[in-house]
């Protein structure tokens, strides 16, 4: 599953080779069985959101560029028992570092991988980073 605030929402793919080389679908949860959430900017909240109420459902958390809440959340962000990568860009003014280290000390099995020089558009260069840690093991080969 893939939350983003992007314009272009039901035909956002940060990077369509990779993704397919992945051979990941982005789009809602499964009815059914295990998944990984992916949140990009504000909209990854709901991402976050997901894996804290359905724990036994969402397996792995990436958080990209999200900025920590500023109003009282509808859930517990501790109750995320998914392996969680936080990546942020150094440079980004909505999502500071300090958003991070928000979404490290309130998930207990995040981690951070801070990109330097970079802003909240590291969505497309991190895309790779992302899905290995979402989906690993899902490579395909080239045909």
């Amino acid at each position: 599953m893939f939350c983003h605030d992007h314009p272009d929402r039901d035909h956002f793919d940060p990077e369509p080779v990779e993704t397919s080389r992945r051979d990941v679908q982005l789009g809602a949860p499964p009815s059914r069985g295990v998944f990984a959430a992916v949140g990009w900017r504000r909209a990854g909240i709901g991402a976050a959101e997901l894996a804290a109420t359905t724990p036994r459902r969402v397996d792995r958390l990436v958080l990209c560029c999200v900025p920590a809440p500023t109003d009282e959340l509808s859930f517990d962000p501790s109750a995320i028992t998914a392996k969680t990568l936080i990546i942020f860009g150094q440079l980004d003014e909505d999502a500071p570092g300090r958003d991070a280290k928000w979404w490290k000390g309130h998930i207990p099995s995040a981690r951070i991988e801070m990109t330097p020089k970079r802003g909240s558009d590291i969505i497309e260069l991190s895309w790779k980073r992302i899905l290995s840690h979402a989906a690993p093991n899902t490579t395909r080969s080239a045909t």
